[in-house]
């Protein structure tokens, strides 16, 4: 049997679940307040809108097709990945990424050589693609660089999706010895003490968010 009192409950509870509120003179003094807001909630709905307006001023730059073409928007573990490399060897892969790397290709665009040909081999125009993937010149470098990956993988794009790849790919630039003259001599990296390093940074990284955390936690 139907009670009169359940059904008016019942109603109120439906339009209070539908977004209906009270008046704010009928509620209760404590209630008229603004209900405090979780810290770390506040710090998440942050961050996605820093991301959401980063992701709308990147799309409208005009370097985001060019940077793209090989690797999205990075994440923070990308840029973490990054801070623990060498000076040097970050600045090659922000300039593979980026496609304004000393190779003839870009040199040639911007006037500081006569001709975009790859010096190794005299047969193609000497893009980033060109150097890492096909110069035949580079063919043995190369074969490491490649060593376990199928064919729809011997893309730059790939190259750059993994810590270990990456590494790999630095250690591909240093034995062509092609970056010798600006940037010297490239230290070969240790693929599996890298991933270690980057792991124990990452992890230290978010202890230390936690950590800051608790601590700023009322």
């Amino acid at each position: 049997m139907d009670i009169t009192g359940n059904e008016a409950a019942d109603e109120i509870a439906r339009n209070a679940a539908a977004g209906a509120t009270s008046r704010a003179a009928r509620l209760p003094e404590y209630l008229k307040k603004s209900l405090p807001h979780r810290r770390t909630a506040a710090r998440q709905l942050i961050r996605a809108a820093i991301d959401q307006q980063a992701t709308a001023i990147w799309e409208r730059s005009p370097r985001h097709n060019q940077v793209t073409k090989r690797l999205a928007l990075p994440d923070r573990k990308f840029y973490r990945s990054l801070e623990t490399l060498p000076r040097k060897h970050a600045s090659i892969i922000t300039q593979i990424i980026t496609g304004h790397i000393p190779l003839a290709a870009h040199l040639f665009k911007i006037r500081k050589v006569e001709s975009p040909l790859c010096p190794a081999c005299h047969e193609h125009n000497e893009t980033v693609d060109h150097f890492i993937i096909h110069c035949p010149v580079h063919n043995t470098p190369r074969t490491e660089l490649l060593q376990g990956l199928i064919q729809s993988q011997h893309n730059i794009t790939h190259l750059l999706s993994t810590k270990e790849l990456r590494a790999r790919l630095l250690n591909y630039v240093a034995a062509t010895g092609r970056m010798r003259a600006v940037f010297g001599n490239i230290p070969v990296l240790d693929e599996k003490a890298r991933e270690d390093e980057i792991a124990e940074t990452e992890s230290s990284e978010d202890d230390d968010d936690d950590e800051s955390e608790e601590r700023r936690a009322p």
